[in-house]
């Protein structure tokens, strides 16, 4: 009898034992949406280039329920059935998570998810975020006439962005939430264009976070970058003129060559050529070329907008848009994006606009 009520205490500390282990990573989601009926929920998970469906479950009478195991928080989102929309990300990992929602009309409205730590800083970020931002509207929808006044409203914006930013990375100082702090330098920083400094923002995760799927997203994009660092060889291309002649990059060896990538459907686009065309016409005769690669995918709205903004240099489009093989190869993340190169066919350096290109042009031309 002895023997056997050890046995049973072994059992019984065994299976202790293992029911603490799995509670370590093991999260339970509790779903609830008010006024829905029945249909399917979907959770998906961020793999580091898109959102793919891992698990699903039934909804009934509103009520839906996930659980498993998870390692390390992940980036992930629920879609309901009959509903494309709202997204809302959220950070899926152990313990329990709570998914609040309604449907109100033909909407569902912007679900709530709380409960486990790296969610509720999230849920902190965005809401001390949303005060500021709507502070930022608010002065943007001011019509100011008088130019004193403008100036103020202007500034009082500025100060609120810097605001934002201040909170974005006291954020990510916060070492009690890691996974966060990844995701806010991909919202914040991903697509700045100095490798040097992304690679530092991500040097205090690497040890525990290099597999995660916002690790590995962000050092892709350094990886980018060091292939267009300054004094890496300019990768070479041949594509269509507007003319419909070939026209290649090495054409341009021997002179200073601005990469200018832009499209006829992009704003700030439109916006910045007026500064390309008097930076063309100011240092052409000294030594400047420009070439236009467009991201267009109609040639007449290219055509187009070249002659309505007076863009009188060098232009070629290969009319496929965001998956152009120049994207990948120059790291393009957004237009309008300028790469400067010298004689040799080196990069000197990439994503100036302004002043900071001007300036970096005038050294180039040894002016």
């Amino acid at each position: 009898m002895k023997n056997l009520k050890n046995y049973i205490l072994i059992v019984l500390c065994t299976l202790f034992l293992l029911s603490c282990g799995d509670t370590d990573n093991s999260f339970r989601l509790e779903g609830n949406i008010e006024g829905y009926t029945n249909g399917m929920a979907y959770l998906k998970q961020f793999n580091g280039k898109e959102f793919v469906c891992v698990d699903s479950t039934k909804i009934n009478q509103g009520t839906f329920s996930f659980s498993g195991k998870r390692n390390q928080p992940q980036l992930s989102q629920i879609v309901v059935e009959g509903y494309k929309y709202p997204i809302r990300y959220f950070f899926l990992e152990a313990g329990q998570v709570d998914y609040k929602s309604k449907v109100q009309g033909r909407n569902l409205i912007v679900p709530v998810v709380s409960g486990t730590p790296t969610q509720n800083a999230l849920n902190r970020y965005t809401s001390e975020r949303e005060v500021l931002y709507r502070k930022v509207l608010a002065l943007r929808r001011i019509k100011v006439k008088d130019e004193d006044e403008k100036k103020e409203c202007q500034l009082q914006i500025n100060r609120l962005e810097l605001k934002m930013m201040e909170l974005v990375n006291a954020f990510i100082d916060d070492e009690k939430s890691p996974v966060l702090s990844l995701y806010l330098i991909k919202e914040n920083y991903m697509y700045e264009s100095d490798a040097v400094k992304l690679s530092s923002r991500l040097k205090p995760y690497a040890k525990a976070y290099a597999q995660h799927p916002l690790y590995k997203l962000i050092q892709a994009r350094v990886e980018e970058l060091n292939r267009i660092a300054p004094g890496q060889k300019a990768p070479g291309f041949e594509m269509e003129s507007l003319e419909g002649s070939s026209i290649s990059l090495s054409d341009f060896k021997g002179k200073i060559t601005l990469i200018d990538f832009w499209a006829s459907w992009c704003g700030p686009c439109r916006k910045e050529n007026p500064n390309m065309v008097k930076l063309y016409q100011t240092y052409h005769e000294k030594g400047l070329e420009i070439l236009g690669v467009s991201l267009d995918t109609s040639k007449e709205r290219w055509a187009k907008a070249v002659e309505k903004d007076n863009l009188a240099w060098n232009h070629v489009c290969d009319f496929q848009k965001w998956q152009s093989p120049l994207v990948s190869q120059y790291a393009v993340r957004g237009v309008p994006f300028t790469v400067l190169i010298d004689k040799k066919g080196q990069i000197i350096a990439c994503g100036l606009h302004g002043e900071d290109l001007k300036r970096k042009v005038e050294e180039a031309l040894g002016i």
